[in-house]
């Protein structure tokens, strides 16, 4: 995000319902929405952690972010009321047309159809296989679980993922590793809140999101640098909105924000310091109704209450800032991803 604080082959996807098992070869599979069914949303145990103080650096860099962002300095502060344009374009569309069976009810759904796409930046891809997946749930919700396997950029595997605005940069892919494409660069803030990011389609409001973090060495502090996971997200070409999960490279801080739709203007909800973790680790957060749980292995690590957006999708997102230290890009990000609706 913009978290102020502080990576073609044919993608074969399947869609599996009870049993019965659809199996498409990309670049079709796009968003579904599939009605019917309910589903129980995942808990976690509250984690204790022993609270260190941040570095100077970094407490200096979260306070300007936090004037920076709330209030909406560096950005419009007048947003529609889900943050979006109805009119945006969609291109690279594919439709798709399903229909699924209720397990609790064994009747047929009625039809229904929903498209995606890419847009922006060419894509330049090589021809290995990607591992990706689709596949309802047993309450007919959509899921998406990939391993990035398939060298892109902009993200595409098959046309699955979104990103819309001009404003902020693309995912990338490379060696089995999704990570952002920022350059780093800045002197303030308001100029590297360009966060990279994409996004599915076709979830219902209450979603989970995470991904396996992959962290090697070739990041020095001060310098900043975040993985961050999406939900109830869209976007346009001047505007994005959503929630947003984030994570620091070390630790130093994780915080749940709210994007209001204009370049720059968030709000947080929560935050708190977590301490190192290893690479592998999973890094989680979902939303039911109005309340965001983030989770690191399991474990609660922040909490919030926020009912501004009602709908939207998970998604992957990435930021870093040299800020006087060293970032680089494919030294933290996700080596895998999977999103559900609850």
């Amino acid at each position: 995000m913009a978290t102020q604080h502080n990576t073609n082959g044919r993608t074969k996807s399947t869609i599996q319902r009870h049993g019965l098992a659809l199996r498409i070869s990309a670049p079709t599979l796009l968003s579904l929405s599939l009605f019917g069914c309910g589903a129980t949303p995942d808990g976690g145990d509250e984690l204790d952690v022993d609270y260190e103080d941040y570095p100077s650096t970094t407490e200096e860099v979260m306070g300007k972010r936090a004037a920076a962002m709330d209030g909406g300095t560096g950005g419009v502060t007048s947003t529609d009321a889900d943050g979006t344009h109805p009119d945006a374009p969609v291109s690279n569309a594919v439709i798709l047309a399903t229909s699924t069976t209720c397990a609790n009810t064994g009747t047929t759904t009625g039809t229904s159809t929903s498209t995606s796409g890419t847009t922006g930046a060419s894509s330049s891809s090589s021809s290995s296989s990607s591992s990706s997946s689709s596949s309802t749930t047993g309450g007919g919700a959509f899921s998406y679980a990939t391993e990035f396997n398939t060298a892109e950029y902009p993200i595409s595997e098959g046309g699955v993922w979104r990103h819309f605005g001009q404003l902020w940069t693309f995912v990338a892919v490379s060696g089995g590793i999704a990570y952002g494409t920022q350059d780093g660069k800045g002197d303030t803030l308001t100029e590297v809140v360009n966060d990279s990011y994409a996004y599915l389609s076709g979830f219902p409001p209450n979603q989970r999101a995470s991904g396996i973090i992959h962290k090697t060495s070739g990041i020095q502090s001060p310098g900043l640098q975040e993985v961050e996971i999406l939900l109830r997200w869209e976007d346009t070409a001047d505007r994005a909105r959503g929630y947003e999960c984030l994570l620091s490279w070390n630790g130093a801080y994780a915080e749940i924000v709210r994007w209001n739709g204009a370049y720059g203007n968030y709000t947080y909800l929560a935050q708190r310091h977590v301490g190192s973790f290893n690479d592998g680790a999973e890094f989680a957060c979902q939303i039911v109704g109005s309340t965001i749980t983030m989770t690191l292995n399991g474990q609660v690590l922040l909490t919030a209450n926020d009912s501004t957006h009602a709908t939207g999708n998970p998604g992957i997102g990435f930021f870093r800032w040299n800020h006087g230290g060293t970032t680089n890009p494919q030294s933290y990000g996700f080596k895998s991803f999977r999103a559900s609706a609850l």
